[in-house]
């Protein structure tokens, strides 16, 4: 068991640190960096359980090595679910909320583990008995803590994109659902490891603990990988007059400043995950036939406005027409 739950755990978590460097083009954001760490926590952690678990290399060894693992893995874990909350929700009171959560739960828990941990194991053989209940019922304690906090995370995705869901259509109704689902599959997760927790099966749980957060890491990258693809082709946006529930569907793009080319979206970072650019919408009247005087023809345009310049003609471009006339061309 220990070592089918390692060998799973390590082949995740390389995966996710080849699938990182191939993918991101730019490293950096919150989104990368917390992915990045909590990938490469899934490493330490694997290995310092089997290293304390065979004693390979003496207690301190293993337990460090392990301890380094949990700590990369729990937060970073915390950290990747955070740095992407923006994108469904546009509350900068709750966002802070959940920022100063993680970082309390962060400090306290991983500082009070790590010192009683270290203190039970420095202890002569006799001597940790009196220890053992302390980080028995500590250890229930600080995992249904990192529990309620991811479920606070997936609660709140949960809660707005049942929201986004109501009017969603096509791409967005897609991708809403995937995002619905994996914050689904990451509270039964937790909860499956907080009932192995306090049925006592500790070993099991330090063994699920690592291949079911590398699992959800696999699952947030696969989001990720979803996001890009519904950016980069634009979705489609609810068929509604009303602004936006979200804010990578209809966010209006800036335009450039004279003489310089808009930067294209070439990597995560760019598409959406610390600013985000998509398409605007062009809403044109157009005047009623002649022969028809009680119908009243209204036509709306949805257009994608290139302002690299592939929209422009050559003769517009010679002329000097911007894409602006050209849209008002058009209506």
């Amino acid at each position: 068991m220990v070592i089918t739950c390692t060998t799973v755990s390590l082949y995740n978590g390389i995966e996710l640190l080849s699938l990182i460097f191939t993918t991101f083009k730019r490293f950096r954001g919150l989104y990368f960096w917390s992915l990045l760490v909590a990938s490469f926590g899934v490493v330490p952690y694997a290995v310092g359980w089997l290293v304390d678990y065979f004693d390979l290399a003496g207690d301190v060894a293993g337990i460090l090595i392990n301890d380094i693992g949990w700590m990369l893995l729990i937060t970073g874990q915390a950290l990747v679910l955070y740095s992407r909350l923006h994108l469904v929700l546009n509350n900068d009171r709750i966002l802070l909320a959940v920022k100063w959560m993680i970082i309390f739960n962060a400090v306290v828990w991983h500082t009070t583990m790590t010192v009683l941990l270290f203190t039970v194991s420095y202890r002569p053989q006799e001597g940790r008995a009196s220890y053992n209940p302390i980080f028995n019922s500590l250890e229930k304690v600080h995992m249904t803590c990192f529990c309620v906090q991811e479920f606070i995370i997936s609660g709140l995705y949960l809660w707005k994109t049942i929201d986004i869901l109501k009017t969603a259509l096509g791409g967005t109704r897609r991708i809403m659902r995937q995002l619905f689902v994996i914050n689904i599959l990451i509270v039964i997760m937790d909860i499956a490891l907080l009932v192995v927790e306090f049925t006592g099966h500790y070993l099991w749980q330090q063994g699920l603990k690592v291949v079911m957060y590398s699992i959800k890491l696999k699952l947030e990258f696969a989001v990720l990988g979803k996001l890009i693809e519904f950016l980069q082709h634009g979705g489609e946006p609810a068929d509604s007059g009303q602004a936006p529930m979200f804010g990578f569907v209809e966010v209006p793009p800036e335009r450039p400043a004279k003489g310089k080319k808009a930067h294209s979206i070439d990597g995560p970072e760019a598409v959406g995950l610390e600013r985000v650019r998509t398409r605007s919408t062009i809403t044109s009247s157009l005047k009623p036939p002649q022969n028809q005087h009680n119908v009243l023809g209204r036509i709306m345009v949805r257009r994608s406005v290139n302002v690299e310049g592939s929209v422009l003609t050559e003769a517009d471009k010679k002329s000097g027409k911007s894409t602006d006339e050209l849209c008002e061309d058009v209506s």
